[in-house]
């Protein structure tokens, strides 16, 4: 039986964000903070079967407003929910599990979050990557 592998849809996701929005985007908050900026936290996965796995990702729009925090959330939901690739890699299914949410932070800065999934079809290990 081959052995099979995924790609990284948070490196994929990262990157797509980058492209579209301009904004600096990360893992984690970065340092120094600037006024605008999105962290994508995993929120887990399931395998739909041998070749298809569903992930989800945790979106965080950090804006110097609330106003402007939630616009950011929601443009960025309407062109992922019609996105077919990220970064040229195949994506399946994209959807968000719901609008940008109010999450207040400790720093006073604003900031509201969505999740979003899609389903990624893996590949032979071979050639996937090296791995020594």
């Amino acid at each position: 039986m081959e052995t099979l592998v995924f790609p990284d849809g948070k490196a994929m996701l990262i990157a797509w964000l980058k492209e579209h929005t301009g904004l600096t985007v990360a893992s984690m908050v970065p340092n120094p903070r600037p006024d605008e900026f999105v962290t994508v936290q995993d929120a887990g996965s399931n395998r739909i079967d041998r070749h298809i796995r569903e992930v989800s990702y945790t979106l965080n729009f950090w804006a110097k407003s609330t106003p402007r925090a939630y616009g950011m959330g929601s443009v960025v939901l309407a062109y992922f929910e019609i996105a077919d690739d990220l970064g040229g890699v195949p994506m399946y299914r994209p959807r968000d599990w719901g609008p940008p949410v109010e999450l207040p932070d400790e720093s006073g800065q604003a900031r509201y979050t969505a999740t979003v999934s899609f389903r990624l079809k893996s590949s032979p290990l071979s050639g996937a990557f090296f791995m020594p």
